[in-house]
């Protein structure tokens, strides 16, 4: 899978020192989808409030709030979905031969959809993410302030860099991005 196969809505461009920002929350579309595809199973481990919690996700789409670019400033933004927040990481990066630093505990995850990811074995940063999207923009900050004030979970989760390392800083040290399985899918 390479860029297109995500919804890549404006690559210009992205170079050392800008923000990468997230807007929407990742694994949503893939928590539904297991959510949908399995209820007798989860109802099997997962208490009543749990279950009507899930069964009232929905994926909010927000692209006509985040193509406005009269107060939003990006050089890039695109879609997460198809194999989650790691692949999307992965191909922006190769797309533009630049390196990133990601610290792994901000990137907005909700608790449903880690529960679900353990139940099924699954790696949550892997899951389908419509309705979430990366921008890369100059000032993370102006944009997750712009994109909260519009009502939209944003973010920032990191810096991209010079060369081409995939850095993911995790609470335990620092790591690398692994190159994505493609065969990541819902079960």
């Amino acid at each position: 899978m390479d860029c297109t196969q995500n919804k890549q809505i404006l690559m210009e461009s992205m170079k050392a020192g800008q923000d990468i920002v997230i807007a929407g929350v990742i694994g949503i579309s893939d928590t539904k989808d297991l959510f949908i595809k399995n209820t007798e199973k989860i109802k099997e481990y997962y208490s009543n409030s749990f279950i009507n919690i899930l069964r009232k996700i929905d994926i909010h789409r927000v692209e006509q709030f985040l193509l406005d670019r009269d107060d939003l400033k990006y050089t890039a933004i695109y879609e997460i979905a198809n194999g989650g927040i790691f692949t999307a990481l992965w191909d922006i990066t190769a797309n533009f031969g630049i390196g990133i630093r990601v610290e792994l505990l901000d990137i907005p995850v909700r608790q449903e959809t880690i529960e679900l990811s353990e139940l099924f074995e699954i790696n949550p940063y892997y899951m389908d993410s419509q309705g979430a999207y990366i921008l890369i923009t100059d000032n993370g900050y102006n944009t997750v302030q712009t994109l909260l004030n519009r009502g939209i979970a944003a973010i920032q989760i990191g810096k991209v860099e010079h060369g081409k390392k995939r850095i993911i800083v995790t609470s335990g040290g620092i790591g690398f991005l692994e190159r994505p399985k493609r065969d990541n899918n819902v079960k």
